[in-house]
C-alpha cells in the first residue's frame, strides 16, 4: 500500500485528487492488475477525461463523448480473462490521466500514451499477447529518426532500443536501431 501513497502523493503534486483516486482505483501500487474491476475502470476513465478536457482541444472539450468512448473501451477489458489486458489498460488510463496532452489540430494528441494505447487493442481487442513479433515495415521508415531507421509494427513488446514512431494515428509503429 506504500507505493499507493506514493502514486497519490505524485498524482496530487501534478494534477488533481481525481487523478489520484484515479491511479488507486486503477491499481496502482497493487499486485493486482484488475484494480478492482469496473468501480476502478470507470475511476480512470474519469481521471482520463478530465485530463482530456484540460487539455482545452476543440473536438475534445465534449467530457460526456469522451466519457462514453472510455466505457466502452474499459467494457472489453473488464470482459477479458487477460492480465495482460487489464494491465495494459491500468498503464494506458494512467499514462493518459497523467500527461502533458496537446492539441493536435481540432483533437488531443494521445502520442505520449500511444504505446499503452496499442497494448490495449492488441491485448484486449485482438487477443494477442506481448510476445508477438515485430514485423519489419520498411515503407514508414521516412517517418523514423535517423538514429533508429528500423520501423517496425509491433503487436507485442517492442524490441530493446525501440520507441513510439510515426504520429498518433500510426498504430503499432515503432522505430529502432
Amino acid at each position: 500500500m506504500a507505493g499507493a501513497a506514493v502514486a497519490i502523493h505524485a498524482a496530487m503534486k501534478n494534477r488533481s485528487l481525481l487523478v489520484a483516486l484515479a491511479l488507486l482505483a486503477a491499481g496502482c501500487g497493487t499486485s493486482d492488475p484488475r484494480g478492482s474491476g469496473r468501480q476502478a475502470q470507470a475511476a480512470a476513465c474519469r481521471a482520463v477525461c478530465a485530463n482530456v478536457v484540460e487539455a482545452g482541444c476543440k473536438a475534445s472539450s465534449d467530457e460526456e463523448a469522451c466519457l462514453e468512448a472510455c466505457r466502452e473501451k474499459a467494457e472489453i477489458v473488464a470482459t477479458s480473462d487477460s492480465d495482460h489486458c487489464h494491465e495494459a489498460f491500468a498503464a494506458w488510463s494512467r499514462c493518459a490521466a497523467e500527461a502533458e496532452l496537446e492539441c493536435d489540430g481540432f483533437a488531443v494528441s494521445m502520442l505520449p500514451c500511444r504505446a499503452d494505447r496499442d497494448h490495449v487493442r492488441n491485448y484486449c481487442e485482438l487477443g494477442l499477447g506481448p510476445d508477438e513479433p515485430c514485423l519489419d515495415n520498411p515503407v514508414y521508415a521516412h517517418l523514423c529518426p535517423e538514429e533508429k531507421p528500423r520501423a517496425l509494427n509491433c503487436r507485442g513488446r517492442p524490441e530493446a532500443g525501440c520507441v513510439v514512431g510515426g504520429t498518433d494515428n500510426h498504430v503499432d509503429l515503432y522505430c529502432c536501431p
